[in-house]
């Protein structure tokens, strides 16, 4: 895409609005772990939603508001941008649907240690929250997280690299983002790194097929969706 001052200046407020989710847990869970030690005992649970409930007012919501404001800026002033950023958007929220069916095995076969889904909610809702609560909390919350991974996705490679062939690059991103899991807060300090404290490999190679998953469905999307667009142009 051509990189005028203005799609790089709204590129810069939608990857700034598009990291908060994703700070949310790493600060959340991890000034706890830091602190107390060990993962979801009542403290540790009650300290993670404490620090959520200021970052999701002050922080993720201006940050969603970013995102919001650069899309709508960009529908006018750099078309291409506004239709990367829908790709992306798109893509990664379909494509945590088929990270969440790898997630799904993993929890039937007992691979994976933790419902990221409950610690999510009850990061947010704060703990002993009814079950509905919960789970929807850490769904909505979930899923926004990967969306705004599809977003960073298009914004780093589409916009700071300029790649075209999507689906390869996606899958670069998809493993960037496993190995950031098995190295950061909530994961690492528990799990060991890559998962060794958990006895055996399941637990980093279901999350690896998962983001491998997730990879594959963001970049076909996405190619799928722009070559499109570029057909419409031509």
């Amino acid at each position: 895409m051509g990189k005028s001052k203005q799609s790089i200046k709204l590129s810069i407020i939608a990857f700034v609005g598009a990291i908060t989710p994703i700070n949310l847990v790493l600060i959340a869970t991890g000034v706890p772990q830091v602190l107390q030690g060990k993962l979801m005992m009542p403290a540790f649970i009650k300290t993670a939603h404490q620090i959520a409930f200021w970052y999701i007012p002050f922080i993720l919501l201006p940050g969603i508001a970013l995102i919001v404001y650069s899309l709508v800026k960009s529908k006018t002033e750099s078309p291409v941008l506004f239709n990367l950023m829908k790709a992306g958007l798109l893509g990664g929220f379909v494509g945590t649907f088929a990270l969440d069916t790898f997630r799904q095995l993993g929890f039937i076969h007992k691979w994976l240690p933790m419902d990221t889904v409950k610690l999510f909610g009850n990061m947010i809702a704060g703990p002993g929250s009814p079950e509905l609560v919960w789970v929807s909390t850490g769904l909505l919350y979930h899923f926004l997280n990967g969306t705004t991974f599809g977003l960073i996705f298009v914004l780093v490679f589409g916009v700071l690299f300029g790649v075209n062939k999507w689906w390869q690059w996606a899958l670069v991103w998809a493993l960037v983002v496993e190995v950031f899991m098995m190295v950061l807060p909530p994961m690492a300090p528990t799990n060991g790194l890559f998962g060794v404290n958990t006895g055996g490999p399941g637990f980093f190679l279901i999350t690896l097929i998962a983001h491998i998953g997730f990879g594959l469905t963001l970049g076909l999307i996405v190619q799928n969706r722009m070559r499109g667009m570029d057909r419409e142009s031509s």
